[in-house]
């Protein structure tokens, strides 16, 4: 769904080192074997950067591909594929359409 809003849990710890994004849960079993989850490609920390509890699905793809002059279609399934693993890595959450910020 392109309105959904997503947020990045609070537990959560970002470094930045090198070109790349890790992130270090305050609880290391969330991430299912893995003490942290690194970003690595230009993309991907640019999404991650946009997931703010304002910006949507629609408006992250709208964003990424006036940053990367991506193909439209191939761009939105990408970027729903990514934010699902984060998703599913517990990293981020959505947040419920009632108490999105307007």
């Amino acid at each position: 769904d392109l309105n959904q809003i997503f947020i990045k849990k609070s537990n959560i710890t970002e470094r930045n080192i090198a070109n790349t994004i890790l992130l270090l849960p305050y609880n290391p079993e969330a991430l299912k074997d893995k003490a942290l989850y690194e970003l690595s490609s230009e993309t991907a920390r640019f999404i991650w950067n946009l997931i703010d509890g304002k910006n949507t699905t629609g408006r992250i793809i709208k964003q990424v591909s006036d940053e990367f002059s991506s193909d439209t279609t191939t761009l939105e399934r990408d970027v729903k594929q990514f934010i699902h693993k984060l998703k599913k890595a517990e990293l981020i959450e959505e947040i419920p359409s009632k108490n999105a910020p307007n």
